[in-house]
């Protein structure tokens, strides 16, 4: 079966194999097992002939018995109904009991023949391969490097459906009913094969035994519409992350109703994450700001207690404090993101929409690395292409890295030298390798992201004016007041000489 454009050609549905297992009158007692993958089912007319029977789109759903007929009378059918217009289909399986066939024990029925290759990188195509089971309240997982030869993991208990799934497509089985038994997930490494089974040790207990079958695209909507929780094999990124993700992905939904390109919607998205987040983050840029400014009275307690940590920490909070700065202010913005982030990398992984959508130019896939330009060769790090996207990411970083040096108020020593310098040269330098082969619409969100940064920073920049040229003239009263109680232990000043305390910051031996 094969479904194009809004059409469903019938060809065969050799991919769903059944085991069945019998006692049969002419050999006794003997228990056999049928292998239905090898059976001669006797097909309709309109399907015998041959010819491929293609169900147009609106034309309604269709039934097909296929029959299995047992030496000496009586029959396996298995009965398909199609829907042209859904990705799902219904396999129904009853025993028609005869003198050749009057009772099967139980049965096997599964999906053998694994799922294609449907992208142009096999190898990243691979990595996305997965076959799973919901049985009981667990959700089993296995990816076919799990399974260094032709193996499989069985499972026992209420089985709610097994499934296997590619980059972009997915195939669930799901039985009409939870019901007891065991199902196999079966895999290979070397040639990334997969497979499942379900064995149901108590067939026809109540009339056929009747299967749904998703063969489709992984579209969220439509999985989530079969009320079986298959959407949970879904990847939206981790648990917490995964509200984020359906939410982003309803709303780049809704956008694509209005706006026919995905690339102007990520730019939307970008744009509106970072006017929410807009306050926040200026905020976060005066705490770095003032951070920068404290930075001569922070080298000064670093040298006056190099010999004590605690003590150095304990001076450190208190200036802290005494100044309303919060040390990790400067994170807070980043860290806020950072869900919208990985939201957004797990809606272009999976989402079938995004496979291919292009944007301007070059960019014709959203969900893949932009290539500007094949090359002849592979290199190390960047691979056999070059993308534009992620060097003109890096570009902006450190463009946004320069624009947020000059707050220090001179030239910083020590470590402030050394993290001013990984912050304006090394974080950009390594996010462009690391972004190199990321999905070039997370790459796209980063840039107009980070211009964002920018053009706030240029406000804060002119808002508050330059920083002071130095902080040495900062608050006369650290050392008379507060630092000098802070300082002092039984009385005494941790037996500093009187030259010693002169040379305190504030002090008026300075």
């Amino acid at each position: 079966m094969r479904r194009a454009g809004g059409k469903v050609e019938w060809h065969e549905l050799s991919d769903i194999k059944a085991d069945a297992t019998f006692t049969h009158p002419q050999t006794g007692s003997v228990r056999i097992d049928w292998d239905l993958a090898r059976a001669r089912f006797t097909a309709p007319p309109e399907v015998a002939s041959g010819a491929p029977l293609v169900l147009g789109a609106g034309s309604g759903p269709r039934t097909f018995d296929l029959r299995c007929e047992a030496t000496g009378g009586g029959a396996l059918v298995k009965s398909i109904t199609i829907d042209p217009d859904r990705y799902d289909f219904e396999v129904a399986v009853r025993l028609e009991p005869g003198p050749g066939l009057p009772k099967i024990d139980a049965y096997t029925i599964g999906w053998q023949t694994g799922l294609p290759h449907t992208e142009a990188n096999l190898k990243e195509d691979e990595t996305r391969f997965k076959v799973m089971a919901a049985v009981d309240q667990q959700l089993v997982r296995k990816h076919p490097r799990d399974f260094r030869k032709v193996e499989s993991e069985a499972k026992a208990g209420t089985i709610r459906w097994t499934a296997m799934q590619s980059k972009y497509f997915l195939v669930g089985m799901i039985p009409a009913a939870p019901q007891a038994g065991t199902v196999e997930l079966v895999g290979e490494s070397r040639s990334s094969w997969m497979g499942m089974r379900i064995a149901q040790p108590n067939p026809w207990r109540a009339g056929p035994d009747s299967y749904r079958i998703y063969a489709g695209p992984i579209q969220y909507d439509r999985i989530r519409d079969l009320g079986v929780g298959l959407e949970a094999a879904v990847e939206l990124g981790f648990r917490w992350i995964r509200p984020i993700s359906q939410l982003l992905l309803k709303f780049m939904q809704f956008l694509n109703k209005f706006i026919p390109n995905y690339g102007v919607i990520i730019i939307i998205v970008s744009l509106l994450a970072k006017l929410v987040f807009w306050p926040l983050t200026e905020r976060s840029m005066r705490s770095m700001r003032r951070m920068a400014e404290l930075q001569p009275r922070m080298e000064e307690i670093r040298r006056r207690y190099k010999d004590d940590p605690k003590a150095m920490n304990e001076q450190v909070m208190l200036m802290y404090r005494e100044q309303k700065v919060n040390p990790v202010g400067g994170c807070m913005p980043i860290l806020i993101q950072t869900p919208m982030f990985f939201a957004l990398f797990a809606v272009l992984q999976s989402n079938i929409e995004l496979r291919n959508a292009p944007f301007i130019a070059w960019i014709d896939n959203l969900a893949g690395p932009d290539v500007l330009y094949q090359l002849p060769m592979t290199l190390p790090v960047i691979g056999n292409h070059i993308s534009l996207l992620p060097l003109l990411m890096g570009g902006t970083m450190l463009w946004q890295s320069a624009l947020g040096s000059p707050m220090g108020g001179g030239a910083a020593a020590g470590p402030m030298a050394q993290q001013q310098f990984m912050m304006k040269w090394v974080m950009p330098i390594m996010m462009t390798f690391f972004f190199y082969k990321m999905p070039s619409g997370l790459v796209l969100y980063w840039i107009v992201n980070t211009l964002m940064g920018i053009a706030q920073q240029v406000h804060i920049n002119r808002k508050y004016g330059p920083s002071p040229a130095a902080i040495a003239a900062a608050p006369q009263s650290e050392g008379r007041a507060t630092h000098a109680r802070a300082d002092r232990v039984h009385g005494t000043e941790r037996g500093r000489s009187a030259g010693e305390r002169s040379g305190r910051v504030g002090g008026q031996g300075r």
